[in-house]
């Protein structure tokens, strides 16, 4: 898949950019057999590794160590077109992924709804402190390993537009208080959501400061998805300034921009 200046824009406008067909057929068969013989072999742990009252029917594995799930992104198109994103030699390789399993839910549509987050913001049901904010990366990249041809089968979900909406309201109130601002924030956003759908060997590449969730899965099938946490280089040293300046770490995105 080509970087183009006009996908470029695509990314700055909306926050995000699906890439088709990035992982091969034999990659998504392999992912997927890795992840049931893990639940085979060693079970589930209720929850995964958050606690139960909170994810309910959702496995994540974070940080798998396994360097199969890291080549996902390493060795394919993928770490090509992020990289272009934020400027040659600006990506830092990853190490780990999250393997990511929404399971059915018996409700139905209408009495399920899509509630947006960004992550890192501190608040009583997150491992940050309120008034706080944890960044720790600079774009999530979700792999489908699964077919998702309609929405609420556990889509990946964005807000589109809602990282330039936070930026100015980060520019003005800061981000101590995103946690108790953000309920009345989602109906102010620039765009409802938008369940992601696409085929197995998809890929969904998002800006840092979107609002996102995991849509309801109410399809008789297990969603299997692998998700990485992308970072610049200068994350550190930038923490979080650039949520007052979020093209920072896009610097394929300011260059496309002045072209």
């Amino acid at each position: 898949m080509e970087m183009t200046a006009e996908k470029k824009a695509l990314f700055k406008e909306q926050g995000y950019l699906k890439l088709e067909g990035v992982i091969p057929e034999h990659r998504v068969a392999q992912g997927i057999k890795k992840i049931n013989h893990q639940l085979g072999s060693e079970g589930m742990i209720p929850g995964g590794d958050y606690p139960l009252t909170l994810y309910n029917g959702y496995y994540s594995y974070k940080n798998h160590p396994d360097p199969f799930y890291a080549s996902l992104v390493n060795k394919t198109p993928i770490f090509e077109i992020a990289e272009s994103l934020m400027g040659k030699g600006k990506l830092r390789p990853v190490s780990s992924g999250q393997i990511a399993l929404p399971f059915p839910k018996m409700e139905d549509r209408a009495s399920v709804t899509l509630s947006g987050h960004i992550d890192g913001m501190g608040g009583k049901k997150t491992k940050v402190p309120e008034g706080e904010f944890w960044r720790n990366f600079t774009a999530i990249c979700v792999i489908m390993l699964s077919d998702l041809p309609e929405p609420y089968m556990g889509n990946f979900t964005v807000w589109p537009g809602s990282h330039r909406y936070l930026e100015s309201y980060f520019q003005t109130n800061g981000h101590g208080q995103l946690f108790e601002d953000l309920p009345r924030l989602r109906g102010e956003l620039p765009h409802g959501p938008v369940q992601i759908t696409g085929k197995a060997g998809d890929a969904v590449l998002v800006h840092h400061q979107m609002v996102h969730a995991a849509g309801p899965n109410l399809s008789p099938h297990i969603r299997y998805a692998v998700i990485f946490r992308l970072n610049h280089v200068d994350i550190q040293k930038n923490g979080t300034e650039v949520m007052t300046d979020i093209w920072r770490e896009f610097e394929g995105v300011r260059e496309a921009a002045l072209i």
